[in-house]
């Protein structure tokens, strides 16, 4: 099943990092499998293949979550934008 799934899982990831939707989310669950492809093949294991790759991708998702990626380009800033036009924040009364 894991066979059938991970591609999918894989190309999702991607075209919605590429197209700025659910940027933040999107990172944190590569960053997770990333992770898990990097403990599956422990560098310190007898035979283990190499990670660099896995590993630099890792903290690049890493990077894009933290820094909020999508709030300036990409679906995620023209969905915020809408939703502020016709959503806007209700502003609450002070008592004085």
């Amino acid at each position: 099943m894991a066979d059938r799934v991970v591609p999918w899982f894989d190309a999702a990831i991607g075209v919605c990092l590429i197209l700025g939707l659910l940027t933040r989310p999107a990172a944190i669950l590569g960053a997770i499998f990333l992770a898990s492809i990097c403990a599956a093949q422990w560098p310190l294991a007898p035979g283990a293949a190499p990670i660099y790759n896995q590993a630099v991708e890792l903290l690049a998702l890493l990077v894009l979550a933290a820094v909020g990626a999508g709030r300036f380009l990409g679906l995620d800033y023209l969905f915020g934008g809408l939703c502020s036009i016709c959503c806007p924040p209700k502003k609450t009364q002070t008592s004085s």
